[in-house]
């Protein structure tokens, strides 16, 4: 059988997953990723040099579908591509550049491919669990109950919006985490209102940031898909960072370079997390959108939030 592929093109990364499928599980051929960063000056326009960035990781993506003679290729398109006002002129330059259209998602799609990546590793966890997929621009929720999709949000409150609207010193001032912090208070009213009564005991992070975190925090747990962050030293790890400066941060060995920028507002983000809806325990899943989107290819269906197979 041939690869698949997915382009997975994010407001703060753009990423190229090819992979077999065997019995729901994948087989990486190629997994290439660009920080290109559409927010870096904000959402509500991509600025120039982001879009000579996008233009090369699209040039370097077809590049390797060619290689690997890959015809069945999904390309997504996410929160800046659908938010800023020149979005449809990147858009058409990336689809004449990749040779195949660009499927721009609203929230509810992406949390359905979220949702079906994230479970094909949960081995029907039993109890409530509330999956978060931090984006540049958005951040999805997906309410599990066991395997399950019961509820999602789709909230601006991307690493990218909150470095560009908050994080403006480095170290980042306690004024400015008090912004960030109410900032994104008032945008999780709905969400909160909605899971006031529910004991969440998974809080699972769906790749991205969370990855980094995994490999400085990580307490693995032999025979589980799934790594597991411990709470207290995730606040640990915090409070060190967000006493450091962007170049502190990037001499660090533990954090990718490209993520040196926005780690201490996707910490603060995760950590406002924790405080309102006290998960008993944190997992990150290596499957997030791109895979749940490869999955649904392979299986030749389009995936439903009530039946999840």
């Amino acid at each position: 059988m041939l690869p698949k592929a997915v382009i997975d093109l994010g407001t703060n990364t753009f990423h190229l997953l090819v992979a077999h499928c065997r019995d729901r599980v994948l087989t990486t051929v190629h997994r290439e990723r660009h920080f290109v960063k559409l927010a870096r000056q904000g959402i509500e326009r991509i600025h120039t040099g982001a879009v000579e960035d996008a233009m090369a990781a699209a040039h370097q993506f077809r590049h390797i579908l060619s290689l690997h003679q890959v015809e069945d290729v999904s390309v997504l398109g996410t929160a800046a591509l659908r938010m800023a006002e020149n979005a449809r002129d990147l858009n058409h330059q990336l689809e004449q550049i990749l040779g195949h259209p660009i499927d721009v998602i609203d929230g509810n799609r992406e949390a359905q491919l979220i949702a079906r990546g994230v479970t094909a590793l949960m081995d029907d966890k039993p109890g409530c669990h509330l999956i978060m997929d931090i984006g540049g621009g958005s951040v999805e929720f997906i309410l599990m109950e066991g395997s399950r999709q019961v509820h999602h949000a789709s909230l601006p409150i991307g690493v990218a919006i909150l470095h560009h609207r908050f994080h403006k010193n480095d170290p980042i001032l306690h004024t400015e985490i008090r912004a960030l912090q109410a900032y994104i208070d008032r945008q999780l009213d709905p969400l909160r209102d909605h899971l006031r009564a529910q004991q969440i005991d998974h809080l699972i992070g769906a790749a991205g940031i969370y990855e980094v975190l995994a490999q400085r925090v990580e307490d693995q747990e032999d025979g589980l898909a799934m790594g597991y962050l411990e709470i207290g030293r995730l606040e640990a790890l915090l409070e060190t960072l967000r006493h450091q400066s962007l170049e502190e941060r990037m001499r660090s060995a533990d954090i990718p370079p490209e993520r040196a920028d926005l780690i201490v507002s996707s910490l603060l983000l995760i950590n406002r997390i924790i405080f309102h809806f006290r998960p008993k325990r944190i997992a990150v899943s290596p499957y997030a959108m791109k895979e749940g989107r490869l999955l649904e290819m392979f299986a030749g269906s389009t995936y439903s939030s009530s039946n999840p197979d």
